[in-house]
């Protein structure tokens, strides 16, 4: 929390005065990007060196910029080292009473202060600033340090810097003083790359509260982490207690707890009692080089957090080739020797991360990267070096960070290695969205800047990444282009619809320049504006934008967006359907003349001449006396044939109708057959056998 407020009080003030981060920078001597950092809350506030020199530029009040860091200052501090003032706040009385008593009881205490014998050991500036501090005091009777972590190196100094893939050993040490009771649940560790602190970081949580030698720890972090060793070592006064209440004074603030339900840490009546942690961790060989930290949070009773920072320290490449393990090389800030990975062939033997000597820059090379010098020889090393005098911008442009000539010039990688540049986000000019950042680079046959494709922008890190296949200069750049508008994608739907029907109408509007800027769109139905609407847009943004309309009279409108043209067409309601009329025709008799019993077909069309399907019953009537009905069914318009069979056993004609259509057939007696002529067949007979005889007779008589 004092991070961020520090920070955020921190860009107000300077944004007051009307400096941007590198003039501040320049004037209390530090580097620009570690004041980015401190306001963005990725660093924590500055040593009080710092904070004093901001106070003097700022034209700021220092107590304030002190207590938003959480700092006491040092005068404060050397006045609270007199025991005589301590022990006038160490009374009874301050112990058993609540916040307000004790605010009450501060007046009182001032007072016996004034006619206190021993006055004269006590500066009188000393009274002055208890008076200010009171409310810190008389929330608990404890000294200015009653609880302290430290995170120093193995012999309590310093933090010193290490090596990326080498053990780094390190040491926290947290201490209570005497009559300070602090109900400790767990201590928790959390190591982290400053630069990448939501991706490269370890945390190891529930350190041990008792003893115990080096112990493995896994990691909950990211960026493919690893185990650390850690060692805990209380002193000998050091315990769990249940009895009583706690309280305890952490930079300034006190805090209470009332009724004690358990915990470690207590040292009341032992003097100053401690726990310290021998860490040794292994940062892993893929992490990036640059700038670390660490954090020691307790967690004690009511889940109170109580959160250390260590300094910064730096993590930088070791030399490649060397095992783990081995002595420091000698290293050229801003040049990396790759000797040792790169094959004959310039084929990398392992990941690489070089960075430029301020850290802004940094490169990754992937293991069995091709890396090759201009002349087709395998690298050797890789530099990364601000340039004093970068060649001329192009036009609509403005530099955001420094300019890098990374060497060998004309060296290739295949596949492209990664690049990421920090840029200071006070550079960015007003109205240019930070998103829209570009690494740039140098094309010296062209003599020109090329901007890289594919660039990514962490606008929390203030840093941008980018793929790139060869050396040469590299920057950051905000174009500049004013805003220009430009309309595509225009969209009619329904483009055919009924009258009162709504139409949704839309179109893409995209700022083609880099500032932001604002453009009002205009809606034209037959060359008159129905409706408009303003759109601001980023640099390089895009939106669509609808519209919506319905017209009451069926026609053909032109649509027009800014000069964007469609068409809609409205339709006139349909006409309503004729209900369903039915009509017959054709009448057929076949056939129309039978005998007694025969079969007579007898077909007719019906029609529905109506818009409707409907039903339609048609009776065959024969002298006018029912015999037969069907139902039939159908479309309007449609048309069909119904055929009825029907026979007769007396002759005569009889009249057909079907549903007004008239016809006849006629029923006939069967002709009887002809009879047999048998008195022919006598007189016959007669006449052949006469015959017979007489030519017998003849016959005989000759």
């Amino acid at each position: 929390m004092e991070t961020r407020e520090f920070g955020a009080r921190l860009r107000e003030l300077r944004i007051q005065v009307g400096l941007n981060q590198r003039e501040l920078a320049d004037k209390i001597g530090v580097n620009f990007t570690y004041l980015s950092k401190i306001e963005s809350g990725v660093m924590p506030p500055p040593s009080e060196k710092v904070i004093l020199r901001l106070a003097e530029v700022l034209n700021a009040d220092r107590d304030e910029l002190m207590t938003l860091a959480g700092k006491i200052p040092s005068d404060i501090v050397q006045i609270l080292k007199n025991r005589e003032a301590l022990q006038l706040l160490r009374s009874r009385r301050t112990q058993q009473k609540s916040r307000a008593a004790n605010r009450k009881e501060g007046i009182n205490i001032m007072k016996n202060l004034v006619n206190y014998k021993k006055l004269s050991k006590v500066a009188i500036a000393a009274a002055l600033v208890l008076a200010v501090a009171a409310s810190l005091w008389f929330a608990s009777p404890t000294p200015v340090k009653a609880l302290e972590i430290e995170i120093t190196d193995p012999q309590g100094a310093t933090l010193t810097s290490g090596t990326i893939g080498r053990t780094y050993e390190f040491q926290v040490k947290v201490s209570i003083e005497d009559d300070e009771l602090l109900p400790i649940k767990n201590i928790d560790l959390k190591l982290y790359c400053v630069a990448h602190s939501s991706t490269y970081f370890d945390e190891y949580t529930n350190l041990s509260l008792g003893q115990q030698d080096y112990t493995s720890y896994p990691t909950s972090g990211a960026g493919a982490g690893a185990a650390a060793s850690i060692k805990a070592s209380p002193d000998s006064n050091w315990g769990y207690s249940t009895i009583g209440a706690g309280y305890v004074l952490w930079k300034g603030s006190g805090y209470t707890f009332a009724p004690i339900v358990g915990g470690y840490g207590y040292a009341t009546g032992t003097g100053t009692t401690a726990i310290t942690y021998d860490i040794k961790w292994t940062p892993p060989s893929s992490w990036p080089t640059g700038g670390y930290r660490i954090e020691a949070e307790i967690t004690a009773q009511d889940d109170q957090t109580f959160t250390q920072l260590s300094s910064q320290f730096t993590l930088s490449a070791r030399h490649y080739g060397e095992a783990p393990g081995a002595p420091p090389a000698v290293v050229v800030e801003g040049v990396s020797d790759v000797s040792d990975v790169v094959t004959d062939e310039g084929a990398f033997t392992e990941e690489v991360a070089a960075e430029s000597e301020d850290g802004n820059v940094e490169v990754i090379i992937e293991e069995d990267t091709i890396g090759l010098t201009e002349e087709g020889e395998p690298l050797s090393e890789i530099s990364i070096i601000e340039m004093e005098e970068p060649p001329a911008l192009p036009a609509d442009s403005s530099v955001i960070a420094l300019t890098y000539d990374l060497g060998p010039d004309g060296a290739t990688f295949d596949p492209p290695i990664t690049i990421t540049l920090a840029y200071d986000p006070d550079e960015i000019p007003e109205g240019v969205n930070e998103e829209n950042l570009v690494i740039a680079i140098w094309d010296e046959d062209a003599g020109e800047w090329i901007t890289l494709e594919d660039c990514t922008v962490d606008p929390v890190t203030h840093t941008i990444t980018a793929p790139v296949s060869h050396f040469t200069a590299f920057t950051v750049l905000a174009y500049t282009r004013p805003a220009a508008f430009t309309t595509s994608d225009l969209t009619i739907s329904p483009a055919e619809a009924d009258i009162g029907q709504s139409v949704t109408i839309s179109v893409l509007v995209a700022n083609t320049g880099d500032f932001t800027g604002s453009y009002e769109v205009t809606l034209k139905i037959d060359d008159v504006a129905v409706a408009t609407q303003d759109v601001t847009l980023a640099g390089g943004a895009s939106q669509t934008l609808t519209f919506t309309t319905a017209k009451d009279a069926a026609g053909t409108y032109t649509v027009n967006i800014n000069g964007l043209s469609g068409t809609l067409t409205v339709k006139a309601p349909p006409v309503p359907a004729k209900p369903a009329a039915f009509t017959t025709s054709s009448l057929t008799i076949s056939p129309t003349e039978v005998d007694i019993g025969q079969s007579v077909t007898i077909s007719v069309l019906v029609a529905n001449t109506g818009g409707v399907t409907d039903s339609y019953e048609v009776t065959l009537k024969i002298d006018d006396v029912a015999v037969a009905t069907q139902d039939v069914t159908l479309a309007g318009g449609a048309s069909q044939t119904v055929t009825f069979t029907t026979a007769k056993d007396a002759a005569a004609t009889y009249q057909v109708a079907v549903d007004g259509q008239r016809g006849e057939f006629t029923v006939v007696k069967p002709v009887p057959p002809p009879s047999f002529p048998w008195w022919w067949i006598i007189v016959g007979v007669v006449v052949v056998g006469l015959l017979v005889y007489f030519l017998w007779w003849r016959r005989r008589i000759a």
